[in-house]
């Protein structure tokens, strides 16, 4: 059975799908499509579903049969807005070489677009993390180094990007502390009690320095991702907008912007309850894999079947995307960039992507990316995205 690569190098397929082929790789071509009928109308097939936007998603590897390859292709679920791409830096016709990669298509009939030029580097945004104490004095942790806090309850630690606190003893009165990350920033905390925080961008969170002896509660503004120390005599709460998600020991990320109208609570293992805060005999219980969705305007909950693996994937440095609103996916790429989306075309708000970008990458290259779809155009002027 002769393997994919020997029948055709992926990149010539790609070129002539972007009318850019010499005249030897025409030939090629042509040779190749003379061979087999079923080489010819393969390429027609790929010609005209990504003209059409129906092309389902594929991975293609250097190993795969041909009868494999045509079979992911005309077995795969169809999605006729669902646009593909590999957000990664490197050339897009890379994408095609039959090394590993990710096809994506354009329903549109002009493949020629091309990347604009005005784009200007932007990296991922800066940190400038503040910590407020209970009595005000303000510490912005990215201007320390090992930086070590005496009180009388607890000792703080931190380490540039993180801090740790460690109590000493049960707490005469509870005082508060207040993390602040910005746009761009991301955090670690350790609590008193071991429980682990991962705080995202834009995020905030109100902290006891040491947990009192009958409950631990947290007050969250933002996104978090939370691995909570089992103690089966103090429950750990989060509260957030008129949501409480109350746990004994597991792990579960929340969402909670206030510019978006629901609060996503997403549980990764172990079991949450969820409810509205002020009437805890009215919850829902979560399940690994299962997503809580509070609505801020009626404070009803309910839930969907989603896969966390992806959700929390921010917390390993990536940002996964799938099928995602273009608004909404910029919602997030401009919280992490710091910069301001304005919308010149608002029809491309609903158009659908699916794709990884690294935490690291540079937003340019990001973008550039997201165009080689030929379905939007990006125009960056200093720390404003405009959307054509």
């Amino acid at each position: 059975m002769r393997k994919v690569k020997e029948l055709l190098d992926f990149e010539i397929l790609w070129k002539k799908l972007h009318s850019s082929l010499n005249e030897e790789d025409e030939r090629s071509l042509k040779k190749w499509m003379d061979e087999d009928q079923k080489h010819s109308e393969f390429f027609h097939r790929l010609k005209s579903d990504g003209t059409k936007g129906t092309l389902p998603f594929a991975q293609i590897d250097a190993q795969d049969s041909w009868e494999e390859l045509v079979q992911k292709i005309e077995g795969g679920k169809k999605n006729s807005f669902a646009r593909y791409l590999r957000f990664a830096s490197g050339i897009a016709a890379s994408l095609l070489l039959g090394i590993g990669g990710y096809w994506f298509w354009s329903p549109t009939t002009s493949l020629e677009k091309k990347v604009s030029e005005e784009i200007h580097s932007i990296a991922p945004g800066s940190k400038g993390v503040v910590l407020i104490t209970g009595d005000g004095t303000l510490y912005e942790l990215s201007d320390y180094q090992n930086m070590n806090i005496q009180m009388e309850d607890a000792d703080i630690k931190s380490e540039t990007s993180s801090l740790k606190y460690t109590a000493k003893k049960p707490p005469s009165k509870t005082v508060y502390h207040t993390l602040k990350v910005p746009r761009g920033g991301e955090f670690f905390l350790t609590l008193s009690d071991n429980s682990k925080v991962w705080l995202n961008s834009e995020t905030t969170l109100k902290y006891p320095v040491t947990f009192s002896e009958d409950e631990r509660v947290v007050e969250l503004i933002g996104e978090a991702y939370f691995e909570v120390e089992k103690d089966v005599e103090k429950p750990f709460s989060v509260i957030s907008e008129g949501q409480t998600v109350q746990v004994l020991g597991t792990a579960f990320n929340i969402s909670s912007y206030p510019e978006n109208a629901d609060i996503l609570t997403t549980l990764v293992e172990g079991k949450v309850k969820l409810f509205k805060t002020h009437t805890p005999d009215k919850s829902e219980i979560l399940v690994p894999n299962s997503q809580g969705i509070f609505s801020k305007k009626t404070a009803e909950i309910t839930q969907q079947k989603v896969e966390a693996d992806k959700i929390i994937s921010w917390i390993e440095g990536k940002l996964i995307f799938t099928d995602q609103r273009l608004e909404k996916m910029l919602e997030t790429l401009s919280r992490w960039y710091d910069v301001k989306v304005i919308y010149q075309n608002e029809e491309v708000r609903g158009k659908r992507f699916t794709g990884t970008v690294k935490r690291q990458e540079d937003f340019k290259d990001v973008l550039r990316l997201i165009e080689k779809t030929n379905e939007v155009k990006f125009e960056l002027k200093g720390n404003t995205l405009i959307v054509n």
